[in-house]
């Protein structure tokens, strides 16, 4: 994608100065584009918070999209990645660490793919290059939301109109990157900058023991938002915004303060639903 193309895909919000020039940069998931995280952006400049959300270019390694956004990240950032963002977004603090004020994931983790997954991508791949991409996209949005009986009717809508913006070949190279990126839990465990971590508590896409495994890792918890699976942003945008405001304001801890949290979970008992990952469209 050129660049001119990655600017036009990109959505920028300016908030009052108060806290200076470090931006957010939020960074969307596999069939997602900027525009999930319209609500954030919204409650970020309310907050006196400048944002930009990109899109990640479509090439077939995480640390090429990471090289290629850098080039237009600012000095310093807070990085907030969502499923596959959250992946390119820790390769950012793998090769720039000097680029990354704070980092957020939601939905995803440091964990590289395992063999069941790689194989489910392959055949994801095999379809599309079929020409198979709009019931490919339809079928995994269907699959990221159905664990949450909460869900407003509408949303497997958004999403695959997300995913038809998003593209077919864009969702190939992402899905290459998906399956050649290292783990990065050293990543976590090394950083000495806040690291935010939270999921939907329904989700099953990016299972909540290899999510609090990461927060572990990062010397964090796992922050959960009830009444959401994975595509957190689109189910639950305002509880997740505030979430994401009051952890961008901590200094080397995460918030505790906002209402939607829901409670602990037993972990062990979502970890035995692991067999699910092979439907991880993150």
């Amino acid at each position: 994608m050129e660049a001119g193309d990655q600017a036009q895909q990109s959505h920028e919000r300016s908030g009052a100065p108060e806290y200076g020039d470090c931006p957010v940069v939020l960074l969307p998931g596999l069939l997602t584009t900027p525009q999930i995280w319209e609500t954030a952006q919204n409650v970020l400049a309310q907050d006196g918070w400048a944002s930009h959300a990109a899109m990640c270019p479509a090439l077939e390694t995480v640390e090429a999209i990471a090289d290629q956004l850098a080039t237009s990240l600012p000095e310093r950032c807070h990085l907030v990645g969502f499923s596959f963002g959250g992946y390119v977004a820790l390769a950012i603090q793998d090769l720039y660490p000097e680029r990354v004020a704070s980092l957020c994931l939601v939905g995803s983790g440091g964990n590289c793919d395992n063999k069941a997954l790689r194989v489910f991508r392959q055949q994801c791949i095999d379809e599309v290059c079929a020409g198979n991409f709009p019931a490919v996209s339809a079928k995994l949005a269907e699959a990221a939301l159905m664990s949450n009986p909460f869900r407003t009717s509408g949303l497997a809508e958004q999403a695959v109109t997300m995913a038809h913006d998003y593209g077919a070949d864009r969702f190939v190279a992402h899905l290459r990157a998906c399956m050649t990126r290292p783990d990065r839990t050293r990543v976590l465990e090394t950083a000495e900058i806040s690291l935010h971590f939270i999921s939907g508590a329904q989700d099953l896409t990016v299972p909540l023991a290899l999510q609090q495994r990461s927060a572990e890792a990062g010397g964090g918890m796992l922050h959960l938002i009830d009444k959401a699976a994975h595509l957190v942003p689109l189910e639950q945008p305002q509880a997740l915004s505030e979430l994401l405001v009051s952890c961008l304001k901590q200094t080397g801890r995460i918030s505790m303060r906002a209402a939607h949290i829901a409670p602990a979970m037993d972990l062990d008992a979502a970890s035995t639903r692991e067999a699910d990952s092979e439907r991880q469209t993150s």
